[in-house]
C-alpha cells in the first residue's frame, strides 16, 4: 500500500493522493517532509516535501476570489486514464478589465496576481503555460508586450522562464512554459534547412514588413529571402495545386516536421495520441489554409514570378499573404503546447537545461494551467473532448464571438462564485 502510495506521489507530484489513506500515514508523510524539506545535507524530493507540507499545512492558502479580472473564460477538465487536470483560460487581449458589469464595486483579483499566488501556495506542482513568445536564451532585455494582461503577466513569471533565474525558491512548485513559436528564427542570418517551412516564411515576411518604413525596402529584402533559400518556392508552389488534397496533405506535413513539434511529439510516449493531435489540428489547418487560398493564391503566384513583378505589385501581395496566412498559423503553436503537455520530460536534460536539483519534478505534467486567447483556448476544448476527457465546470460564455458580441456581458472579467476553489482541490484520485 505505502509502495503503490510512493510510485504515484513521485509520478504526480499530487498531494490530494494522500487523502484516502489512514491518518497515520498521512502523518507519517508529514512528519518526514517536516523534518527534511530543509535538511540542505538531504537529497531528497524536497519539492515533493514542500508541497506534502503545503497539503497540511493550514497557514498556507491558495487563493480565492469572487471574480478574476483580465480572462473571458475558463474551463476545467479531467481525464481518469492520463490523470491530467486541466484549466483553460481563454482572453480577448486586452489591458481593461470590467468586473463591475457583474456587481458595484466586485471583490476581483488580477489574473496575474490570483496565479502567483496559487503558483507560490500550491500543494501540487504545477505546470502553467503562456502565450508567450519562445524564450531565446539570457534574459529578456524588454517586456515583448504592449500594456496589457500579457504584459502583466509576463513581468509576474520572467523569473521563471529565464534560465538564470528558473531557480528562484518562488519557481520551484511549477513549471512555467512559453508556447508561440511562431516567429522563431525569423532574425537567423543564416538558418538551418530543415527550420525553413511555411511557418517561418509567413513569420519572414511579419518581420521585414516590421523593419521596414519604406515599400522598396520591404521588397529588396523579401527579395533577398527569395533568392537565399530556393526551398521556399518549392513550399509556395505545392500551396497553389489545384488538387485540395495535395495541399492538405502538404501542410499535415509541415505541421509534423516543424523541427520545434517533432522534438516534442517524439517524447511522447503514445503513437495514438500524437496521432489524434496532427489528425485533429492538420484538419483545422487544411480548411483553414484552403479558405485563405481562395483569397490569395494569386499574390502567391506573383511572388513566385518576383524577378518580373513591379516593386508596388510584389508589396501588396507580400502585404496580403501576411495579413492573411497568420490566421492558419496559430495551430503550430496550439500543437506545439499539446505536444508539451502530453510529453515524458527528458530528467537527464533538467539540470543542464533548467537549474541544479530540477530534477525534483514529476516526468508528466498532470496539474496544468493554460492561459491564452479565447481562440486558442476553444479548440483545447475541442480537441480534449475528442480524446475523451470529461468537462468539469466552466464559467464565461465559452462560444460568444469577438466579432459578433453579446451586449453588456463582461469581456474581461470572470464570475467564479460557482466555481470550486481552491484550484486543484478536485477529489478525482
Amino acid at each position: 500500500m505505502i509502495g503503490n502510495l510512493c510510485y504515484h506521489l513521485n509520478k504526480t507530484y499530487d498531494t490530494n493522493l494522500l487523502d484516502i489513506y489512514d491518518n497515520n500515514i498521512q502523518k507519517e508523510f508529514l512528519n518526514v517532509s517536516l523534518n527534511n524539506r530543509d535538511n540542505i545535507t538531504n537529497k531528497g524530493k524536497k519539492v515533493l516535501m514542500k508541497l506534502i507540507c503545503n497539503h497540511y499545512d493550514e497557514s498556507v492558502n491558495k487563493p480565492t476570489a469572487t471574480f478574476i479580472g483580465g480572462p473571458k473564460t475558463l474551463s476545467i477538465h479531467w481525464h481518469p486514464g492520463y490523470k491530467k487536470l486541466i484549466y483553460i483560460f481563454g482572453e480577448w487581449h486586452s489591458n481593461s478589465t470590467d468586473c463591475d458589469k457583474f456587481e458595484k464595486d466586485p471583490n476581483t483579483s488580477l489574473i496575474e496576481d490570483y496565479l502567483y499566488d496559487l503558483m507560490i501556495s500550491t500543494d501540487v506542482f504545477l505546470d502553467i503555460f503562456f502565450e508567450f513568445k519562445s524564450y531565446k536564451g539570457g534574459e529578456y532585455a524588454f517586456v515583448p508586450y504592449p500594456p496589457s494582461r500579457q504584459s502583466e503577466l509576463f513581468e509576474k513569471f520572467r523569473k521563471c522562464l529565464q534560465y538564470n533565474t528558473r531557480s528562484d525558491e518562488t519557481c520551484k512548485l511549477a513549471r512555467v512554459h512559453y508556447f508561440d513559436i511562431r516567429d522563431n528564427d525569423v532574425n537567423e542570418s543564416n538558418i538551418e534547412e530543415n527550420k525553413i517551412n511555411i511557418l517561418w516564411f509567413i513569420f519572414k515576411l511579419e518581420y521585414i514588413l516590421r523593419a521596414t518604413k519604406e515599400e522598396k525596402d520591404c521588397v529588396f529584402y523579401v527579395k533577398r529571402v527569395l533568392q537565399k533559400y530556393p526551398k521556399i518556392t518549392d513550399l509556395l508552389k505545392e500551396l497553389v495545386q489545384d488538387d485540395i488534397k495535395i495541399v492538405s496533405a502538404f501542410m499535415k506535413k509541415q505541421l509534423e516536421e516543424n523541427p520545434y513539434i517533432k522534438k516534442e511529439f517524439d517524447k511522447i510516449a503514445h503513437n495514438q495520441l500524437k496521432t489524434s493531435i496532427l489528425t485533429f489540428y492538420a484538419d483545422l489547418l487544411s480548411k483553414e489554409t484552403i479558405r485563405i487560398l481562395s483569397y490569395i493564391k494569386q499574390d502567391i503566384l506573383i511572388i513566385l514570378n518576383y524577378e518580373k513583378e513591379s516593386d508596388n505589385i510584389l508589396f501588396n501581395s507580400i502585404y496580403r499573404i501576411e495579413l492573411l496566412f497568420g490566421s492558419a498559423m496559430v495551430y503550430f503553436s496550439d500543437v506545439y503546447l499539446i505536444g508539451r503537455m502530453f510529453k515524458d520530460f527528458d530528467m537527464s536534460e533538467m539540470e543542464e537545461k533548467a537549474y541544479a536539483g530540477s530534477t525534483d519534478q514529476p516526468i508528466n505534467a498532470h496539474n496544468i494551467i493554460i492561459y491564452c486567447g479565447n481562440e486558442h483556448a476553444n479548440s483545447y476544448r475541442d480537441f480534449l473532448l475528442t480524446i475523451g476527457f470529461n468537462d468539469i465546470e466552466h464559467t464565461g460564455d465559452l462560444r460568444e464571438d469577438i466579432s459578433n458580441q453579446i451586449p453588456n456581458t463582461p469581456k474581461n472579467c470572470l464570475d467564479m462564485r460557482n466555481i470550486q476553489q481552491p484550484f486543484f482541490t478536485y477529489k478525482f484520485v
